[in-house]
């Protein structure tokens, strides 16, 4: 085994176990072929494009998809779950926001902190003495 695929099977670690099993000898097979100029270099090591794109597909992995495990499947349903809530939230928040805005008596329009306020705010801010 060379040194360039034992850091590529090092790389391909970053994948859940069961898909590396299924497909770990035809990524290898294909980072090597595309691997080119670095197999002539004495210390070659993979390029940083290819790691960031397998650590991008173990994370889709991992958050599943169609025929995902049942266990990353759950994994990928609470994450985007998560994001709806956050997204919603969010999205009210900026609804609340636009009708004080809009508000006859003034709503934000009325609020012009002076020094005074902007002294005391600041002085709980800060680290105590």
């Amino acid at each position: 085994m060379s040194l360039l695929e034992e850091r590529y099977r090092r790389v391909l670690r970053l994948l859940p176990a069961t898909y590396r099993a299924a497909r770990e000898e035809e990524m290898l097979c294909a980072l090597l072929e595309g691997a080119g100029d670095l197999r002539g270099q004495p210390t070659p090591r993979p390029r940083w494009p290819e790691i960031a794109g397998i650590a991008a597909l173990s994370v889709r992995v991992r958050l599943g998809g169609i025929g995902a495990a049942p266990r990353y499947l759950a994994w990928g349903q609470t994450v985007r779950l998560v994001a709806v809530l956050g997204l919603f939230f969010h999205a009210m928040m900026s609804c609340f926001w636009f009708a004080d805005f809009l508000r006859p008596d003034g709503g934000f329009h009325s609020f012009h902190p002076g020094a005074e306020a902007i002294a005391e705010v600041t002085s709980h801010l800060a680290p105590p003495r």
